[in-house]
């Protein structure tokens, strides 16, 4: 499961990954919406063409791996049952990523893995980096894998 897709990179990357029949699912309001700091970028990189659409194009190769919630995560929080992988990179504020990580990783399966974007350990005010340092880290319940940039990745024990 993905939260906050954007235009698609990383659901195309988490898709080519899946075993056969696997498949990725994204929440995404495709609003270009975001908290403070996000929000003026994302104005100036939507486009013109609406967000969904450019994310669905972008996804032709894999797009039968590919289930879209659209909407906010509040939206879809008894949507799920079991999790393998949860990507948070949503709203990335202390409040929305802390939403995500609370509402959803109880469903993360053992062995299944926890991957946050834009974890910045010199950034205690942003979202991802509040909740790794916060509530992930001292959980117990988690194993660090690895930080590839800003991508931050867990084991669930």
């Amino acid at each position: 499961m993905e939260i906050g897709s954007w235009k698609g990179k990383s659901t195309y990357c988490l898709a080519r990954g899946l075993r056969a029949g696997g498949r990725v699912h994204v929440i995404d309001p495709f609003d270009a919406y975001g908290e403070p700091g996000s929000a003026e970028i994302y104005a100036r990189e939507k486009s013109a063409e609406p967000l969904e659409a450019q994310f669905i194009a972008n996804l032709a190769p894999v797009k039968s791996a590919i289930v879209v919630h659209r909407g906010y995560s509040r939206k879809f929080t008894d949507d799920f049952s079991r999790i393998d992988l949860l990507m948070i990179d949503g709203d990335h504020s202390v409040e929305g990523c802390r939403f995500d990580f609370v509402n959803f990783s109880p469903l993360i399966a053992s062995g299944g893995w926890i991957a946050f974007h834009d974890y910045y350990p010199d950034r205690s005010d942003l979202g991802p980096t509040w909740v790794i340092d916060n509530l992930v880290k001292p959980s117990g319940h988690y194993t660090e894998y690895t930080q590839a940039n800003s991508l931050w990745l867990a084991r669930k024990i």
